[in-house]
């Protein structure tokens, strides 16, 4: 029973450590780096706290974010304002274009060189806001010049919510690996680039497998074995994680994965 006591004690205080989950807009200043990211979301990166009761609604909206990184920036991380805003020495949103719809996405594409375009789906413990700056920190530290778009969807961004969040994950599934399979069987011949990262010391998805009777996710598969058969390189990050964030983000977040 202590023991018991304990780890719900742990789980409580681990849910009440929040980072902020608000964007900030202000001038760029000079120095800073402008990063553009689009965004089709159900959820939208907003100034104001995340809404728990917000509805799931089915209706998309497609954006573009201009995200400034400051010149004070240290590799993996988001320097988030304490108060007020200081594009001199934190992230900021210096710029924003509702694009309406698919046609505003089409307009955009031709600036970009390359065939290269990326989507980025974030997990139940983060907000569409955390989101966009994590993603402008990983094009940023990355230097990736693709076509950069961040699949917002309703997430409360909170451990305790995720009996919620487990509805939410319908605009975006979280996959198991025999789902993955099947669906690249159905796809036939997988395109590069194709990889597959994980991280077993995953806190949170090792809480989740326990909530889901043991099963896994396609992010905490155990090795190679588990996509034998397809031509996708697997990344096990677990020996880098430096237990920043809860090693929730350790491909983006842990200076020696980036340093990889």
């Amino acid at each position: 029973m202590r023991l018991l006591f304990a780890f719900a004690t742990v789980l409580i205080c681990a849910a009440c450590v929040r980072s902020p989950d608000r964007i900030a807009f202000a001038e760029a200043a000079a120095s800073a780096s402008v990063q553009q990211i689009y965004v089709t979301t159900s959820s939208v990166p907003s100034t104001e706290p995340v809404d728990n009761l917000q509805d799931r609604n089915a209706q998309g909206r497609l954006a573009r974010f201009d995200v400034s990184i400051p010149p004070t920036h240290q590799l993996s991380q988001i320097e988030w304002p304490d108060d007020a805003v200081n594009p001199a020495t934190d992230f900021a949103v210096v710029g924003q274009e509702d694009l309406g719809s698919n046609g505003g996405f089409s307009r955009e594409l031709p600036q970009w060189p390359g065939n290269d375009a990326a989507l980025f789906v974030y997990g139940y413990n983060s907000t569409s806001s955390k989101a966009l700056y994590r993603l402008a920190q990983v094009r940023y530290d990355f230097q990736i010049d693709a076509f950069l778009v961040l699949f917002a969807w309703p997430s409360v961004g909170r451990l305790e919510a995720h009996l919620y969040n487990r509805d939410s994950v319908l605009f975006a599934p979280r996959i198991a690996p025999e789902i993955s399979r099947s669906q690249a069987n159905s796809v036939g011949d997988l395109r590069d680039p194709f990889i597959i990262m994980t991280n077993q010391d995953h806190s949170a998805l090792n809480l989740s497998v326990f909530n889901n009777i043991a099963r896994q996710s396609v992010g905490d598969v155990n090795g190679a074995a588990d996509i034998a058969g397809f031509d996708i390189p697997l990344f096990d990050f677990t020996a880098l994680a430096d237990g920043s964030n809860r090693d929730h983000l350790a491909p983006f977040a842990s200076p020696a994965a980036i340093s990889v």
